[in-house]
Formats: structure tokens, C-alpha cells, sequence
């Protein structure tokens, strides 16, 4: 059995999301035993080698995964409509609506083409959705000749660009990112720096980032690894 998994919270910054006993097995085997974790607005990095579980513990997060035990709880300012706590289990719906995730490399997304992605992504969080800065993003990242086609048919980094375009016009409570910088072309793995810079000054609002190393830029509010 694993040992209990404890984040540590060091970060002078108001907790965004409070974890509690999170457990999760493939089958018989137990990947994620009894986490617990107290994640503050800013960024954040999950670290750790591969095989560890960071995708996982995102996708339970995300609610993209139902854990076997345990409870996710948001608590800031926009998290419910009436101000309150949001607890993912009782309102998965409003849960998937305050936190974004959204994998680029899902098959399911590849007969979709890039607007009917970000529009059904549009959807989901709607309420705190920015079409402005969507709209300035898709010209930073280079998306704008691409926006009729089929996600099958962009490259690994597009396909990614897309979804970081929707992360950051999302305006979600808690973002989760796996890995972003794989496969971004430098133009672009430049700006998601420089957007993940200015996320970590947000004083309500958390981003887990996946990753082996720090990004240089980035002032972390915790870094943990599994």
C-alpha cells in the first residue's frame, strides 16, 4: 500500500482547492493512496517521474476520473453561484463548469474541427468565458488559418495551442495543464510563459502545471512532486 500523499500548502495565497483522502487504483493495483493537498491561487508545478500518476491526479481533479475515496472541495470567490464552497461530488456538473481541463490528445476531439472545439469548451464554462482575449489568443498562437479544420488533421503542438487557447479565455477557477510545453514550436512555449507569469499574480484563481522542470519566469506558489 502506498504511503498517505501530502501537499503541502506554502504559499502566502488563499487556498483555491482543498484535497482529502484521495484514493485511486487501476484495477487491483493502487496508484494514489489517501492525498491530501491545499492548493493556493497562483501556479503551481506537479512533478515527478513518468509513470508516478501526475496525469491521473489531474484527470480525478478534473472529475475526468471518479476517485475510489475521497473529496475535492473549491473554495473561492466564483466557485459556486451563491459565493459558497463547491464540493465536486455533490455538483459534478458546476464542478466541470469551475475547473478546466481538456486533453489535445484525446481521439475524441479529432473529427472535431478547431471552433467546434472551442466552442463546446465555450459551453461548459460559460459564465466566466473571455471571448476577447479567446479571440486574441488564437492570433498569438498562430490558430487563425487553422480554425475550420479538424483537429486530426494539426500537428501535436496546434492541437495543444487550441486547448491553451480555451485554458486561458476560460476563466476557470482552477486550470489544470498536463505537460503544455510538449510540442510547442518557441514563439509559443515564449507566450504560454509569459501567460502562466501574469497567472500567477491572480489573487483568486489556481493553475496546476505538470512538468519535469520549473518553467524560468514562472513564480511558483508550491511545487510538489509524486
Amino acid at each position: 500500500m502506498p504511503k498517505p500523499l501530502v501537499f503541502p500548502q506554502a504559499s502566502p495565497q488563499p487556498v483555491v482547492l482543498h484535497v482529502s483522502g484521495l484514493c485511486f487504483a487501476h484495477g487491483q493495483v493502487p496508484l494514489l493512496h489517501d492525498v491530501a493537498a491545499a492548493i493556493p491561487a497562483g501556479v503551481s508545478l506537479l512533478t515527478g517521474d513518468e509513470g508516478r500518476g501526475k496525469t491521473t491526479l489531474l484527470r480525478l481533479l478534473a472529475r475526468d476520473l471518479v476517485p475510489q475515496a475521497g473529496s475535492c472541495v473549491l473554495v473561492p470567490e466564483r466557485a459556486s453561484a451563491d459565493g459558497g464552497a463547491l464540493d465536486a461530488t455533490r455538483d459534478p456538473d458546476a464542478w466541470r463548469a469551475a475547473v478546466f481541463y481538456a486533453d489535445a490528445r484525446e481521439p475524441k476531439w479529432d473529427e472535431w474541427d478547431v471552433d467546434a472545439v472551442l466552442g463546446h469548451l465555450r459551453a461548459r464554462h460559460g459564465a466566466t468565458w473571455n471571448a476577447t482575449l479567446l479571440q486574441d489568443l488564437i492570433e498569438a498562437f498562430a490558430l487563425t488559418e487553422h480554425r475550420a479544420k479538424r483537429l486530426f488533421m494539426l500537428s501535436t503542438g496546434s492541437r495543444r495551442k487550441v486547448m491553451l487557447a480555451a485554458a486561458f479565455a476560460s476563466g476557470a477557477a482552477l486550470t489544470l495543464l498536463d505537460d503544455p510545453w510538449a510540442a510547442l514550436d518557441g514563439p509559443s512555449r515564449a507566450l504560454l510563459t509569459e501567460l502562466l507569469a501574469e497567472a500567477a499574480e491572480h489573487p483568486t484563481r489556481a493553475w496546476l502545471v505538470s512538468g519535469y522542470d520549473a518553467p524560468p519566469g514562472v513564480p511558483l506558489a508550491t511545487r510538489w512532486t509524486l
